[in-house]
C-alpha cells in the first residue's frame, strides 16, 4: 500500500511537473529544478527526426520550411493555417513537403514538439538577399526577426540547409552542427 502511494504521488508531482513546464510557469524563484530535464529524451527524439527531414529533403532538392516556437506564441499565424498538431514523424513530414502535396507551400510550425500546424505564411523579411535565395529564405527571415523562434530552410535550389534566428541567416551543411544546433534552441 505504501509503495503503491508513493508511486502515485511521484507519478503525479511528473505530470504537475510537465503541464508546469508546458506553460512556462515557475514554482517558486529559488527552487532551481529545470523543467527541461524532464522533456530531454522528448525534445532528443524531435531533433532526430527533425535531422533526418532535413537530410532526406536536402539530399533530394525538396525545398522545405520549418519554424520552431520558442517563447514568443506563434498562435495567431498557427491558427491561420492547416492547423493539424500532430506528433512529428519522418513520413508525416516528407509527406508534407512533396512537390504535388496540398501541404507543401508554406511553413511547418513546430511548437511543443508536435507539428503545430502546415501552410503557414509568415511575415516577410525586406533584408536585401543574394538572388538565389527565395522566397521560403525571405519568409524564414522575417519570422526570426520578429518572434523568438528558429527557421529551418531546405533551399530547392541547391538542398542547402539554412538556419535563421534572431534576423540572421546562415547556411550549415555539416550534419553535426544542425543537430547541435536544433537541440540547443528546443532546449533551452
Amino acid at each position: 500500500m505504501t509503495i503503491t502511494l508513493l508511486t502515485l504521488i511521484l507519478i503525479c508531482e511528473l505530470i504537475i511537473l510537465t503541464i508546469l513546464s508546458y506553460k512556462k510557469f515557475t514554482l517558486l524563484p529559488f527552487f532551481k529544478f529545470n523543467y527541461k530535464e524532464l522533456l530531454i529524451p522528448k525534445i532528443k527524439q524531435t531533433t532526430n527526426i527533425l535531422c533526418d527531414s532535413l537530410k532526406e529533403l536536402s539530399q533530394s532538392n525538396t525545398g522545405a520550411l520549418f519554424v520552431i516556437e520558442k517563447n514568443t506564441s506563434l498562435k495567431k499565424i498557427i491558427n491561420s493555417a492547416n492547423v493539424i498538431n500532430a506528433d512529428i514523424n519522418l513520413n508525416l513530414i516528407l509527406s508534407i513537403f512533396q512537390k504535388r502535396s496540398l501541404l507543401h507551400d508554406g511553413a511547418v510550425i513546430i511548437s511543443d514538439n508536435k507539428i503545430a500546424c502546415t501552410c503557414a505564411y509568415l511575415p516577410t523579411s525586406q533584408q536585401k538577399l543574394k538572388i538565389v535565395l527565395g522566397s521560403r529564405h525571405r519568409a524564414g527571415l522575417g519570422i526570426s526577426e520578429k518572434f523568438d523562434s528558429l527557421s529551418i530552410i531546405v533551399s530547392e535550389q541547391t538542398g542547402a540547409i539554412s538556419f535563421a534566428q534572431a534576423g540572421i541567416l546562415e547556411v550549415i551543411n555539416d550534419p553535426n552542427i544542425i543537430y547541435e544546433k536544433i537541440l540547443d534552441f528546443l532546449s533551452k
